[in-house]
């Protein structure tokens, strides 16, 4: 049975890269053991898709890529005990999309162990709401809160990357059990629904002015999305036992940390990659989401895209991650 459908792949072609919808044909039936074919109904936007669409050597080696780490959709053909035609499915912060090609596609043709059964609240349209990044924070949150009940430090902190939709999830996650929030942003870039939870915004330059390996402390736990300078900032501003989770490096993937903190303050740091989170703290760290107030509201506060206009969208400099981009496919 040959199926035709379109995806939004990126090419190579020695050090250029260009972006650009392709059609696909491919027998749906003639698929391996443990596979399924996939009718996406939702994809999203994330941070990562939108490096993978420049081309991100570092993400992935093998070219022509469709991006796109989050999607869902409808089970139309499986050779898995797993899943079951008519199933709605997803998948979210796992490695599908790095390791596979992702969910920019009207048809997914994939392993099983990438997706997970929709239900009532994770329905297809709600679980893109949510994304990767929704899910990031809320391991974050999960790993933070087992920390300070650990160690019973003081529930204050400093959040880097406020603009992204980590920052989106995390900041009320970390409200809802009564944290101080800073945030170390531009003050333009936080939203008004955010503004209202934070303490107090300190500047870029702030943080990277600091130049001794001890600074007087500040706070308990540091969320750092940008890395280098910012990193070693955070941590020489740390409380006694606090804990920095680094997230990202969208400055730099080095920093010059000195060992101070660690011996004299007893700090530590906590490496965040949701997609090595076991279902155990999946599971716990999806219940966090639920709870919060915003949840209600999530559907009605995401954009949607369509996937005819996705390629334009990447290729602008413009996309607020903030209002959570949810890329809808309309199948003729």
């Amino acid at each position: 049975m040959i199926t035709e459908f379109k995806s939004l792949s990126i090419e190579k072609n020695k050090r250029t890269y260009s972006l650009g919808y392709c059609t696909n044909k491919v027998n749906i039936l003639d698929i391996p053991d443990n596979f399924i074919v996939v009718k996406t109904h939702f994809s999203r936007v994330n941070f990562k898709d939108k490096l993978l669409s420049r081309g991100c050597p570092g993400l992935v080696r093998k070219y022509p890529h469709t991006p796109g780490i989050d999607v869902s959709g409808e089970v139309i053909h499986s050779k898995s005990k797993k899943f079951k035609i008519g199933d709605l499915v997803y998948s979210l912060a796992t490695p599908f999309g790095i390791e596979t090609h992702g969910g920019y596609s009207e048809l997914i043709i994939s392993h099983e162990k990438y997706f997970y059964m929709c239900d009532s609240i994770m329905t297809p349209y709600n679980s893109m709401c949510i994304g990767t990044s929704g899910f990031t924070a809320a391991i974050i949150a999960y790993k933070l809160f087992d920390h300070c009940k650990t160690f019973n430090t003081q529930k204050s902190c400093i959040l880097t990357g406020s603009k992204s939709s980590i920052g989106y999830f995390l900041i009320p996650l970390l409200r809802q059990k009564n944290y101080i929030i800073d945030v170390c942003c531009k003050r333009e870039s936080i939203t008004d629904s955010q503004g209202e939870l934070v303490r107090k915004y300190y500047d870029l330059d702030y943080l990277t002015r600091a130049s001794f390996s001890l600074m007087p402390q500040k706070w308990s736990y540091g969320i750092d999305l940008f890395g280098g300078s910012i990193t070693s900032a955070i941590c020489a501003s740390l409380n006694n036992h606090g804990c920095l989770f680094s997230v990202g490096n969208v400055l730099e993937s080095s920093s010059n940390i000195s060992l101070l903190p660690f011996f004299l303050r007893g700090i530590s740091i906590i490496g965040i990659n949701a997609e090595s989170s076991d279902n155990s703290i999946r599971k716990e760290a999806l219940h966090l989401i639920y709870n919060l107030e915003l949840f209600d509201d999530l559907a009605n506060n995401s954009s949607l895209v369509s996937f005819s206009n996705l390629q334009s969208l990447l290729e602008t400099n413009k996309i607020n991650y903030t209002n959570n981009p949810v890329i809808y496919f309309s199948h003729d």
